[in-house]
């Protein structure tokens, strides 16, 4: 058997945002198969990327990076390895492999034999952000750029290549495999968080995700400036939209008190306030990779509007359980009536099939599979 030294960003965290979740993941799929694993995140529980690298250490290691590798590599890159002072795969054993968790935390020369998920292409994403204005433009093509050689050249490096479905697979290098997000059965809240949720007699559309991560946080405001408005045109009530997550920033809850929306920040138990929802919202326009948010609804068996973006390498069609609109305030409006009206839902193939590959036992499988043959 392994020992794997699993390096992250942030702690593995069942709750926490999206790499994290996978973390935890990947750690269950090799226990399970009898590896064993060494946890190294660079940033601490609690801890932020930006206020880590405030400290005098990391500004000066920062401005080292900078110089030495600021013209070469992505600056999201950079501002990861500033927080490591030295390789954080430095300490492996004769007998350790390297596994990163995205491309940001693989030193600038990761060692022989290692594994890597890119969890979902940051180029992609950089792309995306790409063409939201002028001022930031040139910034997101060149870090789009860079990105892409970058995980490329991870891909070429590496032992085992993986990503969240085929659709990043294919966007990041041809030797780069599948592995499906993991979604685990959905187990009862404690009596103190289910009383610390939300849960209202009335119909309500909730948008659920990490607010802190700016696709999330710009979908949000969109949900606020645009969807409310129109919403109330049609007969709700203000408070019945409602967005819930981790961190909102103060710009976001204040933008929320005017729209007179329902913010509910770093609930205890997210899901318990997706399974209180009418219909989940996913309309993002930014991001990568397949949405949490999403499988999460759907497993809770609450429909879901969403639009192109959020269906990128999900590819589900519309049913009784799904909408996928155009991002404008009267199609997804119309698509929330009729999510709302069938209430006697049979699920579809294609959900009952995203839902089954995203199962523990799927995953896991799927995990042990690959590490087992890249092992030979």
């Amino acid at each position: 058997m392994t020992v794997y030294r699993l390096i992250t960003l942030r702690p593995p965290d069942p709750q926490g945002s999206g790499d994290s979740r996978r973390a935890q993941s990947i750690v269950r799929a090799l226990e399970g198969a009898g590896h064993t694993v060494v946890l190294a995140p660079i940033l601490a529980p609690g801890q932020t990327l930006f206020s880590s690298l405030l400290r005098p250490t990391a500004l000066m290691h920062l401005i080292w990076v900078l110089l030495r590798y600021g013209f070469t590599r992505p600056l999201q890159w950079v501002a990861v390895q500033a927080l490591v002072p030295g390789n954080p795969s430095g300490e492996l054993s004769p007998h350790q492999t390297a596994f990163y968790v995205t491309s940001r935390v693989a030193p600038p020369e990761p060692p022989a034999g290692f594994v890597i998920d890119f969890v979902d292409s940051l180029a992609a994403n950089a792309r995306g952000r790409s063409h939201r204005g002028p001022g930031v433009s040139a910034f997101w093509r060149r870090e789009a750029r860079l990105l892409e050689r970058w995980e490329r050249e991870l891909a070429a490096k590496s032992m085992l290549a993986t990503a969240v479905s085929e659709t990043e697979c294919a966007t990041i290098a041809p030797n780069v495999a599948a592995v499906p997000l993991e979604i685990g059965p959905r187990l009862r809240p404690s009596p103190e968080a289910e009383a610390r949720g939300y849960q209202s007699q009335d119909p309500t559309v909730l948008f659920a995700g990490n607010l802190y991560y700016h696709p999330n946080a710009e979908a949000a405001r969109w949900v606020l400036e645009v969807l409310t408005p129109a919403l109330v045109s049609r007969g709700w009530r203000r408070e019945q939209v409602v967005l819930a997550g981790r961190r909102p920033g103060r710009a976001l809850a204040a933008m929320a008190e005017r729209a007179g929306a329902t913010l509910l920040a770093d609930v205890p138990d997210l899901q318990n306030v997706i399974e209180g929802a009418s219909v989940c919202l996913a309309p993002l326009l930014l991001g990568s990779g397949i949405q949490f948010k999403v499988l999460d609804a759907l497993q809770a068996g609450v429909p879901v509007a969403m639009s192109a973006q959020a269906n990128r390498g999900i590819g589900l069609s519309d049913s009784d359980m799904v909408r996928v609109v155009e991002r404008k305030a009267e199609p997804f409006c119309d698509a929330i009536d009729i999510l709302l009206t069938r209430r006697n839902r049979v699920v579809p193939a294609d959900v009952h099939s995203l839902l089954a590959s995203a199962s523990p036992a799927a995953v896991q499988h799927r995990w042990r599979s690959l590490t087992d043959a890249a092992g030979r």
